[in-house]
């Protein structure tokens, strides 16, 4: 049973496919044209498809997914102590950090207080990641303030060891995202047939406008680089 998202993709994939086809036979043509001495200075025809609309009955069986991104609910599961001081401790490595165990236990607890309020506080959907994760290593460094200045730590290290905390709290809460729930459909015309209860019938009026994409080449510190762009 697809998703509706599924369905959709599919929709737009096949008519982003009917235009490759079309552009491919275009291409064939205009090698037909090229060879041949009377067609050689005609135009080659070349259909686009500007706009497209599609109607299509679906049948609304349930929602999947009991993702983020509703009312009231964060777009990530919450991380936990552990999966916290997990990064804490890779950063530790990466810098040469070797806090004392109050120090850690310490810095531990400051962030795992921390976490609490930045993932919780406020319209709990509407949280900006990069205040939470900024949050969150600032708290560590704070709480790691004795043993940098023990270790006669840098300005320049101080923001090294912020920058690799916050890296590492942005990556967990990506890992954390949550799917956002979808509707499951059935779109066989068979069971729309069969189904005899209308108020599950939804029907799709989808208007495809054409865009397309160029490949550019640029050259760019003595390497190629390619890029799409609107065309």
């Amino acid at each position: 049973m697809p998703s509706l998202a599924e369905f959709l993709g599919t929709v737009l994939s096949d008519v982003s496919r009917a235009r490759v086809a079309a552009d491919v036979e275009a291409m064939k043509i205009a090698q037909a044209y090229a060879a041949n001495t009377l067609l050689r200075h005609m135009p080659v025809p070349r259909f686009r498809l500007p706009e497209i609309q599609v109607e299509a009955p679906v049948l609304v069986e349930g929602v999947s997914g009991e993702g983020g991104g509703g009312a009231g609910k964060p777009p990530w599961e919450a991380p936990t102590a552990a999966e916290l001081s997990k990064v804490m401790r890779r950063t530790f490595a990466e810098e040469g950090l070797r806090p004392d165990p109050n120090e850690r236990r310490r810095a531990y607890r400051a962030v795992q207080r921390r976490a609490r309020v930045a993932l919780e506080a406020g319209p709990r959907a509407l949280l900006d990641p990069r205040k939470a994760v900024s949050d969150l290593g600032a708290s560590a460094v704070t709480a790691l303030a004795p043993a940098l200045a023990r270790t006669g730590a840098s300005d320049e290290t101080r923001a090294r060891v912020a920058s690799s905390l916050k890296k590492g709290f942005e990556a967990l809460l990506t890992q954390k995202l949550l799917a956002a729930p979808g509707l499951n459909v059935l779109v066989g015309s068979s069971a729309i047939k069969e189904h005899r209860d209308g108020e599950s019938l939804v029907k799709i009026r989808l208007t495809v406008a054409e865009d397309a994409y160029e490949l550019v080449t640029e050259a760019k510190d003595g390497e190629t680089e390619t890029r799409l762009v609107p065309e």
